[in-house]
């Protein structure tokens, strides 16, 4: 089996900056997850530079650079995490 991983990056939120995206449209749900679940605590979560993307077989989320938003946005995506890594190791669905 491919050794599989998950990076997380942190962000501060910002309107601007460039994303590059590398995902398909599976791996575009998760920063929808999280903005819905940010969305919960404040509108600023509609700033949020949430993302999400493979590289070889490694899942790289970006999350909110505050403590308690990044738990709310792992806590919106966690559940997924163990299937997604299933996935990239070639497990399937």
């Amino acid at each position: 089996m491919p050794y599989q991983a998950v990076i997380l990056t942190v962000s501060g939120s910002c309107a601007a900056g460039t994303r590059t995206d590398t995902s398909g449209p599976a791996i575009r749900a998760i920063p929808v997850a999280m903005w819905v679940e940010g969305l919960k605590s404040t509108p600023r979560a509609r700033l949020s530079r949430a993302v999400a993307g493979i590289r070889g077989h490694t899942l790289v989320l970006n999350v909110p650079g505050s403590e308690k938003a990044a738990r709310e946005n792992l806590g919106a995506v966690v559940a997924t995490l163990d299937h997604a890594l299933r996935m990239l190791a070639g497990g399937g669905h």
